[in-house]
């Protein structure tokens, strides 16, 4: 299961991304968002209250994919959990479990 790597979504809630408080390494983020721009924050843990890493804008009443620190990727140690405001419609993470 290590190896895969692969787009895990779309989610329309606030989730815990992969298995739960096993470290992730995502590369990107598409994001559709409704009449205004949203913004999905990316933790590192398995709830709001983690640690936000990097927040990812999205563009009103479109669909877009941004790349986490520019296309290297981040790897979230205690597992990652995306965190979105009311304006996301929904998202899928391009990334893999690799703990």
């Amino acid at each position: 299961m290590n190896d895969l790597i692969g787009f895990f979504g779309p989610e329309t809630a606030d989730a815990v991304i992969g298995v739960s408080g096993r470290a992730f390494a995502a590369w990107a983020v598409k994001i559709l968002s409704g009449g205004v721009a949203g913004r999905v924050t990316l933790r590192n843990g398995t709830s709001a209250s983690a640690t936000a890493v990097t927040v990812l804008e999205g563009v009103a009443s479109q669909e877009v994919t941004r790349e986490v620190a520019g296309g290297k990727g981040l790897v979230f140690p205690l597992g990652l959990f995306a965190d979105l405001d009311a304006n996301v419609t929904n998202y899928v993470v391009l990334g893999r479990i690799v703990g």
